[in-house]
């Protein structure tokens, strides 16, 4: 389904919810531990979207969970190479949206 959701470019919500209950079935059997993987839109408005997605499932979360993906968004200038600097309408929202769900950027090396 996953390739699905990056091929197809579906709406992100109606595939969190599609994925969410593929993985752990009927919410009203809790999962003991939720690992959501995110493939972000290269397109800032799509992006936008999953900031707002992502902050507010993160206030309905009972259940111990991971992050993980490529989100198409750096939070500093020298995340950027070979590009036109990082300007502050790219980071703010994506930090906000980190800030607000008590996630944080794991530094690839």
């Amino acid at each position: 389904m996953y390739a699905q959701l990056v091929e197809e470019g579906e709406e992100l919500e109606d595939d969190l919810s599609e994925l969410e209950e593929e993985l752990f079935g009927d919410s009203s059997s809790a999962p003991m531990f939720k690992f959501t993987v995110v493939y972000a839109s290269n397109a800032r408005a799509e992006r936008l979207c999953l900031w707002e997605e992502i902050s507010a499932l993160h206030y309905n979360l009972t259940t111990p969970s991971c992050v993980m993906g490529d989100f198409n968004n750096v939070l500093l200038s020298s995340e950027r190479i070979g590009r036109d600097p990082v300007h502050p309408r790219e980071t703010v929202p994506f930090a906000r949206c980190l800030n607000d769900s008590g996630l944080y950027d794991h530094q690839a090396t």
